[in-house]
């Protein structure tokens, strides 16, 4: 069996997995890539091939990087071959990362339509058609921008951290800020659920992203949290491509 490595290159931090053909061994985040234990993370494997998608930084800094410890690395960016396709206006301007939950997304619910949010730096909600057409979303600031900007754009909002209590009503500023940041996000997500559910009666809904987590208590039972989400679409990719 064939073990691949998938590096998420975000913009607060570097998340890298290691599967064994489909299955998830297991994931670390850091900082940067650079700062990445590959001894303590491939214990002894050695990978077929590593794919990357990153949203910021150096493309060939991967390929520097992980010289010796694999061969092939693939940048999603160069990928002809994709498991879903395309229908998003400005294919140059989409990034890698929403390709690629969208990826997973298809192989998680097939021949489904399927709402897929990302709770990371910034929060998007996209739309996969049962055909595995990727159409587009929407696209929001996420929960620390969220933060960051009642703090930096007010006189005298402090600025909180996203864990802590998360109250129905706010019982002072930092519990206000937090239920309004937090439950306003997750109504934002169900809002779009309902929305797009009266077009695709069927939708199903996946939640990924550093903050999925602290999300899922506001989401409707049925919807699905996975933090790998990413990943695996990385993954599968990877796999689709194995035989170029």
């Amino acid at each position: 069996m064939k073990f691949n490595l998938c590096i998420d290159r975000g913009n607060t931090r570097t998340k890298v997995a290691l599967f064994r053909g489909d299955e998830l061994l297991t994931a670390v985040a850091a900082p940067s890539l650079a700062e990445v234990d590959f001894t303590h993370l491939l214990a002894g494997v050695t990978p077929s091939a590593a794919i990357f998608s990153g949203v910021a930084g150096d493309d060939n800094e991967p390929s520097r990087l992980l010289h010796g410890i694999v061969d092939t690395v693939l940048n999603v960016k160069n990928v002809s071959r994709l498991p879903i396709r395309i229908g998003y206006r400005s294919p140059q301007s989409l990034g890698t990362d929403r390709v690629a939950t969208t990826v997973a997304a298809a192989t998680l619910f097939p021949d489904s339509d399927v709402l897929i949010v990302d709770a990371g730096s910034a929060l998007t909600i996209d739309v996969l058609t049962a055909d595995g057409t990727f159409l587009g979303g929407r696209i929001s600031p996420g929960m620390m921008m969220r933060f960051r900007a009642l703090h930096l754009f007010s006189g005298r909002l402090p600025m909180i951290q996203a864990t802590g209590d998360v109250p129905a009503i706010g019982y002072d500023t930092q519990t206000s800020i937090r239920t309004g940041v937090v439950m306003g996000m997750a109504g934002e997500i169900s809002q779009a659920a309902d929305y797009y559910r009266d077009t695709y009666h069927s939708l199903r809904v996946a939640v990924t992203g550093g903050d999925a987590r602290l999300l899922a208590r506001w989401l409707p039972s049925e919807v699905v949290v996975d933090e790998h989400l990413l990943a695996k679409g990385l993954n599968r990719i990877l796999l689709y491509n194995e035989n170029i």
